[in-house]
């Protein structure tokens, strides 16, 4: 397997892979309807919009499958707190390490490594995934928001 950021002619291949994660295991904890909806949402187009706005990574097979997705952005109005967001694994490969992967890939990013705080939200499936990666609940709210998402963080004492 590698890891490394995503080129051009893999978008529609990390549009399907997220498509699939909506549909196949977010819909497992969330309304059909809302996953109907990103997974209708979450277009060639839109992933290419996502991956400019940000640093796509994605983990390759050694056939050159896409097996698993993240990005890191700016948030948004700030120059010190990133945001992680979009990160997929193929249903067939989770609990595999690849989305240790790709967390180690957008944790080594130099978006991530130059700023004080990172932002993500986690699913209900994701959100010990990330607590065993260090990542904390904001403002210690150990429940979901109001979308059923889990707010979490983590920082950095030090630049």
């Amino acid at each position: 397997m590698q890891t490394g950021r995503v080129r051009q002619e893999e978008i529609s291949e990390v549009s399907a892979l997220m498509c699939r994660n909506f549909l196949e295991v977010n819909i497992r904890d969330y309304p059909r309807a809302m996953m109907e909806e990103l997974a209708g949402s979450h277009t060639p187009e839109k992933v290419a919009e996502i991956a400019k706005n940000g640093h796509m990574y994605v983990v390759r097979s050694e056939e050159g499958r896409i097996l698993g997705t993240g990005t890191i952005c700016m948030m948004e109005g700030s120059e010190t707190d990133s945001y992680i967001m979009s990160v997929s694994v193929l249903p067939e490969y989770q609990g595999k390490g690849i989305g240790r992967r790709i967390m180690e890939a957008l944790e080594q990013d130099e978006l991530f490594r130059s700023t004080r705080r990172t932002e993500l939200h986690a699913s209900i499936t994701a959100h010990q995934f990330y607590e065993a990666l260090g990542y904390h609940y904001m403002k210690g709210k150990e429940s979901p928001n109001e979308l059923g998402l889990y707010d979490m963080e983590k920082k950095r004492e030090e630049l």
